[in-house]
Parts: structure tokens; C-alpha cells; sequence
């Protein structure tokens, strides 16, 4: 993230601006929470069914599963788009089940706004 110096846009003086470190440390923060909380999935999910003794629930309908796809409504596109990564390199099959759930969620959302 940068702070935009100068005319709008990139110009010959301050090129693209100034870096916004402060910035781009929060929004690293922010997906790193976000990423290490899907991936907690499971062992969450595995609680939840031998407290309730269901093992026939659906793991993608859990009220946990429910707040992160709405949470990750909050990121922004390039947070999204760098938790995406993140998920598409790194994650287990329950994450990017989640991610599924999650592109589909924001597209929902971007046509209700539209």
C-alpha cells in the first residue's frame, strides 16, 4: 500500500508514492488471522461434533465455519486475493473448501450491491 504524493496516479516526481508501512503491516496481520483461523478449522469442527456426538453434520454449515466466510467479507480485494494465495499454496482441503465458500459469499455480495 502507498500513499499517493503529487498529481493522482503515477507521475516522474514521486513515482507510485510512498509506502505505507503501517498499512501493510495491519493488512499482513489481518490475513495471517484469517489464515491461521481456517486452518484451525478441523480440530474446531472435530470438537464441535464429539461434544454434540454428531458425526453426520455437515462440516461446511458449522456456525464457525458461518463466521469466517462472513468475516472475510471485511477484507478488502487484495487482502482477499493474498489470503487466496496463501490458502491455494498452504492450506488443507477444509481451507480451500472454506475458500470455495468464501469467493462465493463475496460474489453474492458485490452483485447485491450492484
Amino acid at each position: 500500500t502507498s500513499v499517493d504524493l503529487g498529481s493522482s496516479g503515477k507521475d516522474n516526481l514521486f513515482g507510485d508514492g510512498r509506502v505505507d508501512a503501517y498499512d501493510a503491516v495491519i493488512k499482513a496481520l489481518r490475513i495471517s488471522r484469517m489464515f491461521d483461523r481456517i486452518e484451525a478449522t478441523q480440530q474446531i469442527l472435530n470438537q464441535e461434533i464429539c461434544l454434540s456426538n454428531n458425526s453426520t453434520r455437515n462440516l461446511l454449515s458449522a456456525p464457525y465455519v458461518s463466521k469466517l466466510i462472513e468475516s472475510s467479507k471485511d477484507l478488502d480485494a487484495s487482502e482477499f486475493r493474498a489470503l487466496k494465495i496463501n490458502i491455494q499454496r498452504n492450506g488443507s482441503k477444509i481451507s480451500k473448501r472454506i475458500l470455495i465458500k468464501m469467493k462465493i459469499a463475496r460474489l453474492c455480495e458485490q452483485f447485491i450491491k450492484h
